[in-house]
């Protein structure tokens, strides 16, 4: 749940909806961002309060005027669909650098590629070409999970990699008690552990009112605690991805 999980921002986007989230693997969270439009019609209005329109005084004199724009309808579509991606970003990002998480837009068609072309966002990912109203807000956040994994899953391809390399350079051990000391004493700068194995020990500790008592303990999780404890990258891999055959690879900072 700690090494398999991020947070991120999941942009529910249809023309009479927009609905922001902070969302992770597991859960997800309306969030309220200041002054941003709700639909097409509320965007249209900011900058803009004619709408592309122009009044004329008729000739017959009524005093209503005619009230015209240029070209069709179906013309004016694209430049009503750039104005609402333009203003929505133009809210969105000030809000979003605050964190800079990943985000994930979810929309439907033009809608979605109107929006990508105008995001200024540095860390907009691919987004979902998916009509946001047929699905559950948990049914998003599963759809731009599978975006978002994909980061993990490099990730921790990338740290196979690092580990296997610095093991030929003396900075990384698989020795399950060196580990479990650089762990402790913070020289741990990520940990590869074999979700499919546990390596049992037995040791002494300290309970509540400071009596030792003897518990045996798996040497992975413990590794695993200290390494994030002290602010250390955790990944779970397949033991059949590590080298060696062992249950770990634990890469050092010294």
């Amino acid at each position: 749940m700690v090494t398999e999980n991020r947070e991120f921002y999941l942009l529910s986007l249809t023309k009479n909806s927009v609905q922001l989230f902070l969302a992770n693997r597991f859960q997800e969270q309306a969030v309220e961002v200041p002054n941003l439009p709700g639909s097409m019609d509320e965007a249209l209005q900011i900058d803009s309060p004619q709408n592309g329109l122009q009044h004329h005084s008729a000739a017959s004199g009524d005093a209503r005027g005619i009230m015209h724009g240029h070209g069709s309808g179906r013309d004016r579509q694209p430049n009503q669909l750039d104005h609402y991606a333009e203003v929505l970003n133009r809210h969105l990002t000030p809000f979003l650098n605050q964190r800079q998480l990943p985000l994930v837009v979810v929309a439907h068609g033009e809608l979605l590629a109107h929006f990508e072309s105008h995001c200024k966002y540095a860390h907009n990912h691919q987004g979902v070409d998916l009509a946001p109203e047929a699905s559950s807000s948990a049914e998003l956040r599963q759809r731009a999970w599978e975006v978002v994994g994909r980061d993990v899953a490099d990730r921790r391809s990338a740290a196979i990699e690092d580990a296997i390399r610095k093991i030929s350079h003396n900075q990384a051990t698989v020795d399950k008690e060196e580990a479990l000391v650089a762990a402790k004493e913070g020289r741990a700068e990520a940990a590869l552990v074999a979700g499919d194995r546990h390596v049992w020990s037995g040791q002494m500790l300290n309970g509540i009112h400071g009596e030792p008592h003897f518990q045996r303990v798996d040497l992975l999780n413990e590794i695993a605690r200290h390494t994030l404890m002290h602010g250390g990258q955790v990944f779970s891999v397949p033991s059949q991805q590590l080298p060696q055959n062992e249950p770990l690879v634990v890469t050092l900072r010294y």
